[in-house]
């Protein structure tokens, strides 16, 4: 009897298998590869790339610029200014949009000290 079992056991589990493989099969004959769809039908979503920085004054440019220099068709790169203490500051705001292309969204934000880190510096509670 448990022979009998087995044997069904195994016989539907192949069974399965069969029909999941033709269920793939018949479902992907109509699907075209990507590497045959042009871009230009795919709908891409908008694309943010936060660069945040600090003291990066060696590799900012060339990241910036490698970024910018991309083809994606709604690209927004946000580059943050972390409270660096060179010139990282001074080479965003020198990459200004004139720079990129028109569909790039480009935009440099500074972040600076916090009133709260501020007031706990003065209270001895950060150094």
């Amino acid at each position: 009897m448990a022979d009998i079992l087995l044997f069904l056991v195994g016989l539907t589990g192949c069974g399965f298998v069969v029909v999941s493989l033709g269920v793939a099969y018949l479902g992907s004959r109509g699907l075209r590869p990507l590497r045959d769809i042009p871009l230009d039908e795919i709908p891409l979503p908008k694309l943010s790339v936060l660069v945040p920085a600090c003291n990066e004054a060696a590799e900012i440019e060339s990241c910036l610029r490698s970024l910018t220099a991309q083809d994606y068709p709604d690209l927004e790169v946000v580059a943050i200014n972390d409270r660096s203490t060179d010139d990282t500051g001074k080479i965003m705001t020198g990459r200004e949009p004139h720079q990129s292309p028109p569909a790039l969204n480009f935009s440099i934000s500074n972040i600076g000290r916090s009133k709260g880190f501020r007031k706990s510096r003065r209270n001895g509670s950060v150094s």
